[in-house]
Order: C-alpha cells, then sequence, then structure tokens
C-alpha cells in the first residue's frame, strides 16, 4: 500500500516523485538520467522518510530520514550527497524529523514531532538556530506536524495537539497564531 505520493516538477525537465513504499524512495530524473532507487547499506539508506523539500537554488533535495533521526540530501538525480542531524536532543540533532521546508533564502527549516523545536540550517546543514517552547501558548508547540515557508520567508507550522497554525519570521520571532480546538 502506497502511504504517501509527492510530485515535484523541477526546471529543466526533471520530475520527481516521491514514493513511501516499503522505504524505498525512487526517483525519475531527467531522459538523460536514469531512474536510481535509493536503498542498501549506505549513507543513502532512507528509513520511513516523511518530508521532501528542494533547493531552488540549487536544486538539492532534502528528505526528513525520520527513523535515522538525520536530513539526508540528494542531487537532482538521486545521487546522494551528504546527511545532517543525528540522535539527540542538542542543537543540530533530532529524535523524529517530521518535515521539512526551504526558506527562499536557501535556509532548510526542520521539525521534530519528539521535540518542541524548529531548527534552522544552512544549505550545507549548518546549525543556525532553533525556536519555539513546549505548551499551548505562542511560540509554544505539543506536536509540531508540519511545516512551509512563503515566498516572503515566513514560516508556518501546524501543531496538530493544539489545533493552531503559528507564523514567524524567518528568524524564528513570532508573528501571528490562529485556529483552536472545536467541535466537529
Amino acid at each position: 500500500m502506497i502511504k504517501k505520493v509527492f510530485v515535484y516538477i523541477i526546471p529543466f525537465s526533471l520530475l520527481f516523485v516521491f514514493v513511501l513504499f516499503f522505504n524505498i524512495l525512487p526517483i525519475l530524473a531527467s531522459r538523460e538520467k536514469r531512474p536510481a532507487v535509493i536503498y542498501g547499506k549506505s549513507d543513502s539508506v532512507l528509513k520511513n522518510p516523511s518530508g521532501v523539500a528542494i533547493n531552488k537554488t540549487t536544486k538539492n533535495i532534502y528528505i526528513t530520514d525520520t527513523v535515522n533521526s538525520r536530513i539526508s540530501v540528494f542531487d537532482p538525480f538521486g545521487k546522494f550527497l551528504f546527511s545532517f542531524g543525528g540522535k539527540g536532543k542538542s542543537k543540530g540533532q533530532f529524535y523524529l524529523p517530521y518535515d521539512i521546508a526551504i526558506g527562499p533564502d536557501g535556509t532548510v527549516y526542520v521539525n521534530d514531532l519528539s521535540s518542541y523545536f524548529i531548527q534552522a540550517f544552512d544549505a550545507n546543514g549548518k546549525f543556525k538556530f532553533r525556536f519555539g517552547k513546549p505548551g499551548s501558548k505562542k511560540d509554544q508547540f505539543i506536536l509540531p506536524f508540519g511545516i512551509d515557508v512563503d515566498k516572503n520567508g515566513n514560516i508556518y507550522i501546524v501543531d496538530v495537539e493544539n489545533n493552531t497554525v503559528q507564523i514567524f519570521t524567518g528568524n524564528g520571532e513570532f508573528l501571528k497564531r490562529f485556529g483552536k480546538s472545536g467541535a466537529r
């Protein structure tokens, strides 16, 4: 059974299809390159990937490798480049990285299902900063589940336990919160 399918059209006739199916990630690239399947026993192994984002400048593909507690980065043709993160609660580490977004300036934002932080990295995986704390008020999260960045660099975080969306600047400063629990 296929869990999720994401299709991204990348400039220069590239088609990227991300299918979560038995922990295998097929990547269909341009006509010049053969499709690559990422699995096996190497740095490129993905275990329960859950989020994907593409750097608009480099076209590199950033994947939240949830069970391996890292972000894996591939070129547009599926060649493994590097990974960053690792298991832990310190700055730059993850326990269960779930979703990922890339800002217009190339900053990579990652949410972790087991922490209350959103972490920011440069395009090479160098830690920049993190924000958030546990709770139900502004600038607080219980289960930050989804993340996205708009064209202005504002970060949108969906918290499924707080039933809210919070908006932050690209530097992690709180802007707005909306949504609340309610009956169906």
